[in-house]
């Protein structure tokens, strides 16, 4: 869903099209976060209300000391979940972490996200089947199961809105910073 290149796997929305890919700031240092980074990704989603911060787990100690610098001093960007069951959220959106995503650095690492602009389909149920004849010497039974599903980006390229020239999409991420 996220990297797939379509063949035998679903088409991800990093390689379907519509996906833009925003540049890091001049003189960024390789591996790092800023809060300028998070604002222009955040500008160039289509629907920020649906969309989501889909991140890698070490993106996570770059966002710790994130802060909008205030004169001389700053103000915290990211907000840490406060209690048992809140989630962390990044501009007031819902942050989650997956080690599906590319790694700390690379473009992929951080991605701001509308899934509900991914189509899934599935055919058909789980497959399940059991054999106790290919470990009969050692007494064991052997499981399969088979779940065929696809899917990929419901839009084929990135739009760019009117009196603009930036292109916005529902797949939004940060490119490499090294």
């Amino acid at each position: 869903i996220i990297a797939g290149n379509g063949v035998g796997k679903p088409t991800g929305f990093q390689t379907g099209g519509n996906f833009v890919s925003v540049a890091k700031e001049t003189g960024q240092v390789a591996g790092t976060i800023l809060w300028e980074n998070i604002s222009k990704m955040y500008n160039r989603a289509l629907n920020k209300q649906k969309s989501i911060w889909l991140m890698h787990p070490d993106c996570q100690q770059e966002l710790d000391f994130m802060a909008v610098p205030v004169g001389v001093g700053g103000v915290p960007v990211y907000l840490q979940a406060s209690s048992v069951g809140s989630v962390p959220s990044l501009k007031g959106r819902p942050i989650v972490e997956s080690d599906h995503c590319a790694a700390l650095g690379t473009v992929g690492d951080i991605n701001f996200v509308d899934l509900s602009e991914y189509l899934m389909i599935y055919k058909g149920g789980i497959d399940m089947a059991t054999s106790m004849h290919v470990q009969f010497l050692t007494a064991q039974n052997c499981f399969r199961f088979i779940f065929r599903a696809n899917g990929m980006p419901k839009k084929r390229s990135a739009l760019t809105i009117k009196n603009s020239s930036n292109t916005k999409s529902s797949f939004v991420s940060l490119a490499t910073r090294s």
